[in-house]
């Protein structure tokens, strides 16, 4: 084993060390590209390692440097012989093997594991940029490196592979870049290292299976042949991803299944409409479905026409790994002018780990002031309190913190912290909202007005802790699914959306609460239909890539095609089986297996086997293997050949011992 590792190291070093190089340099670029974005202001709120220049670099990175030290491991000895001298060492087959893979598993985390730590330790020094460091955000790029000793195994598997089409022999790659794109969607890191995991020993186990047994089908063990099955399947399921999304790309108008949908909406002055929004052209009506007319003609809006509806924040963080925001957020609306450095002087960001907010400086990327629930504070004195149980929202980044049983809103320009609200036993807080007057002729503070959700009802407040007003619930004893606050302008009343359940029917009860007492008015509005378009060409693809099992809580234009397509493809899988005379455990197993996997599974079926070459059969005329000795339909065997003359044929015996005599 010592001499096959010092041999691959010997040999691929310089592959690597290139590899390594080249990921340094495009590292270094990234990081100078973004300290320049930080200079001017332009920055991205996913924190510094999370950024969308170090991104790029930190995903495909190694996943060129892994595939290409895999290739360049096996395939500089399939020539001139080198492989079959490799092979007839004194050794089993298996060691070589796990020798090279163990080498160059050294190689690529060595070419990968030190510029990525290089990079990461140069945003860790103060004053290089202004964001603040927590190792959370590494997470995703040490999943991107994981990943890319995915794609190390597919380039083995791919150079070891004689597949008698070139497009499967690339399917480990494809399954490769279906586990990317696991790790990248997944919102947890445990779930990104079960996925590669998973596809790494599945390589693996590939890789090792066909240079110990072989590539044919039928010489394989079970466990390589079901590997073998389940990297043709994702490599199917990859291309279907591909072909999607590149058509999403080309014709993103075509690539929505719903083309037209109808909702109801508020404008600014708090009439409620109804909307049907297209790819074409937006139609606004009344309630009774009359259009709506200005000069005789059929008025025409766009989104800035109707009612900014806030959601009430709710969950804590709900953000997936990759994004660095469940530890590391930064605050965007803490100031207006968020994108301009001549005005705003400090970025801030809310670290989880500490529970404090913390403002860097733009110009020195040093850390100046710090938030806590006492107010602001210089960071040289001692934190005495500390945001605990905070709830941020990344879809309405305001001011507005709810943490605990309080609710307080932070003044940036004022440096002042205002105490909104603060729940009394037994009252409990449900949620929160901010609704923001687009006026830029108002400060910051004036701009806002908060709704405080609780058990008991709603309040209203301004950014000083001013009651507005206050409401019971409009509807109580309802099955809310989702919760909507609006104001119209000028502001006169508050209109709440409670999406929920009336006699077993969807709708909508909208409440309009006036700011002067006055009592609420509740209407009910009937949850409209969406119109439905024909199927295109990737909504095809979107249904099926999903299995009847794999479905759940999609509607049923969607799980019809999914079943249907389902079912066509275990009958074709039947249809071949019968003809091929599989036996009825093999028919059973197979037919499962395209039943659980849909359509793909039907192609890796297809794809996986060694399918024996027919030609027709003389006798009956049916198709019969040209390997056999004889017809598997009429048991006819196979036809002397026609003589033209030229045949040599040996003497029968007994007739040279009579002519001799």
């Amino acid at each position: 084993m010592k001499a096959i590792l010092w041999k691959e190291v010997r040999e691929n070093l310089k592959w690597a060390v290139l590899g390594g190089i080249a990921f340094a340099v495009a590292l270094a670029y990234s990081l100078n590209q973004l300290e320049q974005t930080y200079r001017i202001g332009s920055f991205s709120d996913n924190g510094v390692m999370n950024c969308r220049e170090l991104s790029t670099v930190l995903l495909f990175g190694p996943i060129f440097i892994g595939f290409a030290l895999g290739l360049l491991q096996i395939v500089p000895e399939l020539k001139r012989d080198q492989w079959a001298f490799l092979i007839h060492r004194p050794v089993h087959i298996k060691t070589i093997f796990w020798g090279k893979v163990t080498a160059g598993f050294l190689l690529y985390f060595g070419a990968t594991i030190l510029p990525f730590s290089l990079a990461a330790g140069w945003t860790v020094i103060p004053g290089n940029y202004p964001a603040p460091f927590d190792f959370h955000p590494l997470l995703p790029g040490i999943a991107d490196i994981l990943c890319g000793a995915v794609f190390y195994l597919a380039g083995i598997t791919v150079a070891l592979r004689d597949a008698r089409w070139f497009g499967t022999k690339l399917a480990p790659v494809l399954a490769a870049c279906f586990c990317a794109t696991r790790v990248t969607d997944t919102d947890f890191f445990s779930v990104a290292l079960l996925w590669i995991a998973f596809f790494a020993a599945l390589l693996a186990l590939l890789a090792c299976g066909i240079m110990t047994q072989g590539s044919r089908y039928s010489l394989q063990s079970k466990s390589v042949k079901f590997a073998g099955i389940l990297c043709l399947l994702f490599a199917a399921f990859a291309v279907c991803v591909a072909i999607k999304a590149g058509y999403q790309k080309i014709k993103p108008e075509e690539s929505i299944l719903y083309r037209g949908y109808e909702q109801y909406e508020q404008d600014l002055q708090g009439k409620v409409v109804i909307v049907k929004w297209a790819k074409e052209e937006t139609e606004v009506r009344n309630l009774d479905g009359s259009p709506i007319l200005k000069d005789g003609k059929v008025q025409k809006f766009s989104y800035g026409d109707f009612m900014d509806t806030q959601h009430l924040t709710r969950n804590r963080f709900p953000e997936s790994y990759r994004s660095g925001k469940e530890w590391v957020m930064q605050m965007r609306n803490f100031q207006d002018h968020a994108y301009d450095p001549d005005q705003q002087e400090l970025l801030w960001y809310y670290v989880a780990g500490e529970g404090i907010f913390e403002g860097f400086s733009q110009r020195s990327c040093l850390l100046e002031e710090l938030i806590t629930p006492q107010g602001f504070q210089s960071p040289n004195n001692p934190v005495k309190e500390r945001f605990q149980d905070i709830h941020l929202s990344d879809a309405y980044q305001n001011p507005l913190l709810w943490f605990g049983e309080q609710v307080v809103f932070v003044d940036v320009e004022r440096k002042r912290v205002s105490h909104i609200f603060t729940s009394q036993p037994p009252q409990k807080i449900l949620g929160v909202a901010a609704f923001k007057n687009r006026s830029q002729n108002l400060s910051l503070s004036e701009r806002y007005s908060i709704c405080v959700a609780t058990d008991q009802g709603l309040e209203f407040f301004d950014t000083k802790g001013q009651l507005y007003t206050k409401s019971p619930w409009p509807m109580e004893g309802e099955e809310y699914i989702c919760l909507g606050i609006g104001k119209d302008k000028p502001l006169t009343h508050f209109y709440v959306w409670q999406y929920c359940r009336n006699h077993k029917m969807l709708g909508y009860y909208l409440t309009s609460i006036p700011i002067n007492g006055e009592p609420p008015v509740t209407q009910w509005l009937p949850d409209l239909k969406e119109e439905i378009a024909p199927i295109t060409l990737p909504d095809y693809f979107a249904v099926t890539t999903d299995s009847p099992l794999m479905i759940k809580g999609i509607r049923w234009h969607n799980v019809t095609p999914s079943i249907f397509y389902t079912f066509c493809s275990m009958l074709i899988g039947y249809f071949v089986m019968r003809k091929n005379r599989f036996s009825k455990r093999k028919t059973f197993g197979w037919c499962s297996f395209i039943f659980l996997a849909g359509p793909m599974g039907l192609i890796a079926f297809l794809l996986a086997r060694d399918w024996p070459v027919k030609i027709k059969c003389p006798s009956c005329g049916k198709q019969r293997e040209i390997g056999s000795l004889t017809c598997d339909f009429c048991k006819a065997p196979w036809p002397e050949p026609a003589r033209d003359g030229t045949e040599i044929f040996e003497r029968d015996a007994s007739k040279q011992v009579a002519g001799s005599i």
